[in-house]
């Protein structure tokens, strides 16, 4: 029978967690883990459909897309502010801040699909887009990354949060270290 302490069991029975027994034991509990830096954001390029523009943005966290004068690319026929491009971690976000009002001619699309305003859509390389009417001139552009990305986004949030909770030899291995 496991001892009482002014009338409660004690916790050090072996039905105690590792936790519990390691203070009943003494022993020292096990050093926090230590969180991985984020990842530094990827510099993408936007290319201009006919007249092979290339724009880079190194890691710029956030692009701006329209007619206006000041915007990062500039496209004419566009709205002025017509959409922004932000990345986030590894990630590159679309926002189109036009489109769905009943009289709209001008939109955004991600491969051919429009993009509801103020929706953020994740791009991937290759991605093609086109701010304003369809098929105006200098309007279209595709997405590249400088550097490749081994798998899709999704699938590499999912391989990091199951690599949380890996022991230190899987986690090294999956950083890619010794």
């Amino acid at each position: 029978m496991e001892p009482r302490i002014h009338g409660i069991q004690s916790s050090c029975g072996l039905r105690s967690s590792l936790r519990q027994r390691q203070r009943c034991s003494g022993a020292a509990p096990p050093p926090p883990r230590r969180r991985a830096a984020p990842p530094p954001p990827r510099a993408f390029t936007l290319k201009r459909g006919g007249s092979g523009e290339a724009l880079e943005f190194g890691d710029k966290p956030s692009v701006s897309v329209g007619s206006a004068p000041d915007a990062d690319v500039v496209v004419p026929g566009a709205e002025a502010a017509h959409a922004v491009l932000t990345t986030k971690g590894r990630q590159l976000f679309l926002t189109a801040l036009v489109g769905e009002e009943v009289f709209d001619s001008s939109a955004t699309w991600i491969d051919g699909d429009e993009a509801r305003p103020r929706v953020a859509y994740v791009l991937s390389s290759g991605s093609t887009l086109e701010f304003g009417a369809r098929g105006a001139p200098g309007a279209a552009f595709a997405v590249a990354f400088e550097e490749p990305s081994g798998a899709n986004p999704l699938v590499e949030m999912l391989l990091r949060g199951a690599a949380a909770g890996a022991s230190d030899e899987v986690r090294r291995a999956l950083d890619g270290g010794p």
